[in-house]
């Protein structure tokens, strides 16, 4: 039986290694913890390959993505800990993994979203790291009346001449 601190430790490995699973960062955090688990054996190696990837398609699919999460976390965690119960040096591995997967997710330039929505006719100005300067220049109109446009019979013989 792992100590208390093995069990946060894996609890906290867990819990990284489930929130990485759908984001760009999950081949990389994939391979690190496979690597962990191949100190076992090369058969629980290919079976937490296999493990890992089943996990990541069912979190996708996952209707509830936060359920999902605290699921699968739970069963990362007691593999994790059947990991440092049978290999504890493994402790050292795994802490330097978290470490270094904190600096590669502070490192990395974070994506900025923005959803803007017009609808019924509305419209949308919006603007990330920047200024919106507006000049609406167009004057009022009545949309109850009819917009009619004006030609002219020169206008109306020379799209009759090109037609």
């Amino acid at each position: 039986m792992p100590t208390e601190e093995l069990m946060a430790l894996a609890g906290t490995a867990a819990a990284t290694l489930v929130a990485a699973m759908t984001t760009d960062a999950w081949q990389i955090v994939r391979s690190r913890f496979v690597s962990l688990f191949s100190r076992a054996s090369a058969d629980r190696q290919a079976a937490t390959e296999f493990q890992l990837d089943s996990n990541a398609k069912l979190l996708a699919r996952a209707p509830d993505s936060s359920r999902a999460r605290q699921g699968l976390a739970g069963v990362w965690q007691l593999e994790l800990e059947s990991l440092l119960d049978q290999y504890p040096e493994a402790a050292g591995d795994l802490r330097a993994l978290l470490a270094q997967l904190g600096r590669d997710v502070a490192a990395r330039p974070q994506p900025n979203l923005q959803a803007n929505v017009a609808r019924d006719g509305g419209t949308v100005y919006a603007v990330q790291h920047g200024s919106l300067i507006m000049h609406d220049a167009t004057p009022a109109r009545d949309h109850s009346a009819p917009l009619i446009a004006e030609t002219s019979d020169a206008d109306t013989q020379d799209g009759a001449a090109r037609g």
